[in-house]
């Protein structure tokens, strides 16, 4: 059986913390993992914005002088929507609650990060983005379905004598500029 590929881009300014993530990852034998790791914020939010093939991101909750919200929140407003969890050292239940109301897909403390807890998070993930693209399918299907009709209105009106009084009473209106 083929494993999925899974690549992952974490942010930490602790060296031994990402290669402690990266042991965590590699052990887990449900994906097949691609580990990019970053100990420098700008290189690894550089690598984000030039790579779209990245399927999950972790934050450091503190990355030298700037926080997870306000990377999160800069990830947001540039349109990015990659799942992320972000670590902490510091566990703090309403720092965990606005980090997951910005955006992040889970908050897990350093101290208890282990393959266990990780496969258990990434399991979470992955259903909820399968459960996303069913929904967004759903979403297309039905607007295909309302397109569809327009077009064939219209493919009926464009191969029929159509008039403005026909036009009329099927309540489709032309907006006339006047021009000069």
């Amino acid at each position: 059986m083929n494993k999925p590929n899974l690549t992952v881009l974490a942010i930490d300014d602790d060296i031994e913390d990402l290669n402690f993530l990266k042991r965590s990852l590699e052990v887990l034998d449900r994906w097949n993992v691609e580990f990019l790791g970053y100990s420098d914020v700008e290189e690894g939010l550089e690598h984000l914005r030039i790579s779209p093939d990245i399927d999950l991101v972790f934050l450091d909750y503190y990355i030298g002088d700037r926080i997870a919200l306000d990377i999160l929140m800069q990830l947001r407003a540039e349109g990015n929507r990659w799942p992320v969890i972000v670590l902490t050292s510091d566990g703090d239940e309403r720092l965990a609650l606005r980090t997951m109301r910005l955006g992040a897909v889970d908050y897990i403390e350093k101290d208890e990060l282990s393959s266990k807890i990780l496969g258990n998070s990434l399991d979470f993930i992955m259903l909820k983005f399968a459960e996303e693209q069913e929904q967004q399918l759903e979403g297309l299907s039905l607007i295909s379905k309302k397109l569809s009709r327009v077009l064939k209105k219209a493919a009926r009106l464009a191969t029929s004598d159509t008039t403005i009084q026909k036009c009329k009473s099927l309540k489709m209106t032309t907006k006339i500029t006047k021009v000069g």
